[in-house]
Parts: C-alpha cells; structure tokens; sequence
C-alpha cells in the first residue's frame, strides 16, 4: 500500500539583475556604462505534479512551463576580466518533465534514479559583432538576429542514478553518476559552438563518529 497526491502550482516571480550584468564583469570603469540595458527579468511558472509513496518505493514527477520576459542569462560572450556576461532575452521558456524514483531495494541497500527531459528555446536573439578592418581597426558594429535557438548553457538532457550501501549503521557507501547531454556556448543554435555530452562518476564514503567520539557528530 501507498500514498499519492497530486499537486497544481501557478507563480509569478521577478528577478532584478545583479552588479556584473550591469557592469559587464568591469571593475575599475573608464566609462560611463548604461545602468539600464539589462532589465528585471519576470517569469511565469506553472506546474503540475504528483508523487507516490510506499515503504520500499517512491515515485515524483513534475510537468513544468516557464515563461519568461527579459530572461537574464548568459550569452557566451565575456568580458576583459573572464566573467561570463548576461543579458535579457526578450522573450524566452523552458518546458519540461522532471522525474525522481527511489527504491528501498533491501534493508542496507538504497537505489535512486532522476531525469530532466526539456525543451528550451529562445523565440528571438540579436547578436552584436564588433567589426574590425585588415589592419585591426574597428569599424562599427554588426547584427545578426536568430530564432528558435536554443540557450547557452542549458542541457535539455540530464539522467542521474546512485546506489547506497550501509554495510553498518555508522558506515555509508554511495556510487553515484550522471550524464548531461549536448549544451550550447551562445544563442546562436550553431552546433560548432555546443559543448559535447558528457558523463561523470563519484564514490563517497561517510563514517558517523558519534558512536566513538560523546563531543557530537
């Protein structure tokens, strides 16, 4: 036997930008900058979801929709010092399920699953170029404008899984990986500027003290 609900979330949220995207990732300025070319950042979020839960199983999924106006996100472009420079896309979502499920597979033994599975785009993206001439002098700036791209740095594709051991009670052994699909460098969509899939794996081990040491844990 087990317990399931379902759940329904509507929100409105609005993000003000921070001083780097203001500054461009500058420091010391020489010149004065537009303290308005980035704007607050507004989202519409509407969620539904449900979970299911036993003693040896559980199960969670989310259906979600972001909407967004003037979203502040990265560009892949950066500024003189390194820092990855933000700015608003005019209109832009991100839409998705995500997926948890954990099963208690024996009494020391505990099996973890998650998946993002989504679709995010930006309806329009105007890049600015500087232009310079063949003895390196700069000569104005150029536009390129793209639609239906997908943003920088946001993978559409994320699986993750873990098994815990407890051989003792003080004593845990968790393995654990994950893999992140393709991912844009810019908001252009060009696949040459993507970086690959990739995948990762990590082996902890924790040790409660507190059977040894009476100070804490």
């Amino acid at each position: 036997s087990g317990r399931a609900r379902l759940y329904l979330s509507v929100g409105r949220a609005e993000r003000e930008p921070a001083r780097n995207d203001l500054l461009e990732g500058e420091d010391d300025l020489t010149t004065p900058v537009d303290l308005t070319a980035v704007r607050p950042e507004q989202v519409i979020d509407v969620e539904l979801g449900g979970d299911f839960r036993s003693e040896q199983f559980s199960l969670r999924g989310n259906l979600y929709a972001m909407e967004f106006r003037h979203e502040i996100a990265a560009t892949g472009e950066q500024s003189a010092l390194g820092y990855a420079i933000r700015r608003n896309l005019p209109r832009s979502h991100r839409r998705g399920i995500e997926l948890e499920v954990a099963w208690q597979a024996a009494t020391r033994l505990t099996v973890r699953g998650t998946a993002n599975v989504a679709e995010n785009r930006i309806e329009r993206w105007t890049q600015e170029l500087d232009v310079y001439d063949a003895a390196g002098e700069w000569i104005g700036r150029a536009r390129r404008t793209f639609r239906d791209t997908r943003p920088a740095l946001s993978p559409e594709r994320i699986v993750g899984a873990s098994l815990e051991w407890r051989p003792l009670d003080p004593l845990v052994v968790e393995l654990s990986g994950r893999w992140v699909g393709r991912s844009q460098l810019d908001n252009t969509g060009d696949r040459r500027l993507s970086a690959d899939p990739y995948a990762w794996s990590d082996l902890a081990v924790r040790l409660d003290l507190a059977p040894w040491v009476s100070l804490g844990r």
